[in-house]
């Protein structure tokens, strides 16, 4: 069973994601906490440009979510990141943004 219909497929922009292939695609979360060094960065300088990942949107913490965010978005301790990703993208993403600063 397809995640997407072939007329969405042509307008996701994941670099060697191949749906027919069997390739799995998720919807993943990343929470920002004073550990993560997305904290105070912005969007469009957050190094999250990636093969691979999407960023889908940011829940805010009062609850708001901001779809396809603005690229000078800071981001606040209390966001939610969220990715649309391959699983092997989203566990290097995970592990970029939880380095220490």
């Amino acid at each position: 069973q397809a995640i997407v219909s072939p007329e969405v497929d042509d307008l996701l922009d994941i670099a060697g994601v191949n749906f027919t292939k069997n390739n799995r695609v998720q919807v993943a979360e990343i929470n920002v906490d004073e550990n993560c060094m997305l904290l105070q960065k912005t969007l469009r300088n957050s190094g999250l440009k990636m093969d691979k990942v999407i960023v889908m949107g940011i829940r805010h913490r009062d609850g708001d979510f901001s779809f396809v965010p603005n690229p000078d978005y800071m981001f606040k301790k209390g966001d939610t990141l969220v990715t649309l990703s391959t699983a092997k993208a989203f566990a290097e993403l995970k592990e970029m943004v939880s380095a220490s600063q």
